[in-house]
């Protein structure tokens, strides 16, 4: 399987191909000391909730509004241009652009003030376990062949195998993956509004709830949240998982949306699959052996003799305590 967050699998993906529709025209670089104004207001001070990685499984590769949004945003604060949105769905293999939910932000590592001004954003991104990534509904972000995930905020900044060239390796982009509710502007970066219950699909359709206007930009600060230093997915409908997998690392099953009221829950924790011994709690202390393997949970929901299974998906494999940096 491929996950963008997980290096020990990916594939050299070169070809790329930008709808026209997609990329922006902008300026040239244009540096600001500032960092972007949040939304004039906030309705709660509580953080969005996320899903994590929900990595693309459909065709929809026209540019959404948050992913131009915020690729505007960066143009504008911390200069640079375009590299795009849209990616066509023939192409390479499994890709957030390929939603038109990823963008690609034109810097070079080889240039100094842009490598700086880089770091500043990125700074502004993952700040406190990643409150701006999580108002602005952020998935990973990709540069100078290393990435940083919401979801794995105690893993910090991971080096990436080499894959060929300075864009394969996002040496002169920095590319961004955001959620559905990111997307389609739904987090209260943009509306105000913590996300309390995140979509993996469009706001506003097939019974989804109905999309948020965007509000104006405000002259102060966002007022900082209290953010935990280890991710919890919210729940969904198959299991997620608690915690970074890395050795030493407590990984906490959510059961999901999908369980019935009343259910008898059981756990059983697996390793590329197949059970791990012993591990049938709903909390699991990842043990060296399991380093460079998938470790996931299947939560079973026991209702009136009548037994439903299902597992979480798309964990990346175990790092070990000390991780290239």
């Amino acid at each position: 399987m491929l996950r963008p967050h997980h290096p020990s699998r990916m594939t050299v993906r070169l070809a790329v191909a930008i709808l026209a529709a997609a990329v922006l025209v902008v300026p040239g670089p244009v540096a600001t000391a500032k960092s972007p104004s949040g939304p004039r207001a906030l309705a709660s001070a509580t953080i969005d909730t996320h899903l994590g990685y929900m990595p693309q499984s459909t065709c929809s590769p026209s540019a959404k509004p948050g992913a131009k949004a915020l690729l505007k945003l960066l143009i504008k604060t911390w200069g640079g241009r375009s590299s795009g949105i849209s990616r066509g769905c023939g192409v390479g293999t499994r890709s957030e652009h390929k939603e038109g939910r990823a963008l690609d932000w034109r810097m070079s590592v080889k240039k100094k003030s842009e490598r700086k001004r880089v770091d500043k954003a990125l700074a502004w991104i993952t700040a406190n376990n990643g409150e701006v990534a999580l108002r602005l509904g952020i998935m990973y972000v990709i540069w100078n062949q290393r990435i940083w995930s919401v979801y794995y905020p105690e893993l910090g900044w991971r080096k990436m195998p080499s894959r060929g060239s300075a864009t394969a390796n996002h040496k002169n982009h920095v590319h961004i993956s955001l959620s559905w509710d990111g997307a389609y502007q739904q987090t209260s970066w943009w509306t105000g509004v913590p996300v309390a219950s995140p979509l993996n699909s469009r706001c506003g359709k097939g019974g989804a709830r109905a999309c948020l206007p965007v509000i104006g930009r405000g002259p102060s600060p966002v007022p900082r949240a209290e953010v935990p230093a280890s991710f919890t997915p919210a729940p969904w409908i198959v299991p997620g998982i608690g915690g970074s997998p890395q050795v030493g690392r407590e990984q906490r099953a959510v059961p999901g949306t999908w369980v019935p009221d009343g259910a008898e829950l059981t756990y059983q924790w697996t390793s590329d699959g197949k059970p791990i011994e012993g591990a049938t709690a709903a909390t699991y202390v990842i043990g060296p052996d399991q380093v460079g393997r998938e470790v996931e949970v299947r939560v079973t929901a026991t209702v009136d003799g009548v037994a439903t299974t299902r597992s979480s998906r798309n964990t990346a494999d175990v790092y070990p305590t000390v991780i290239k940096r």
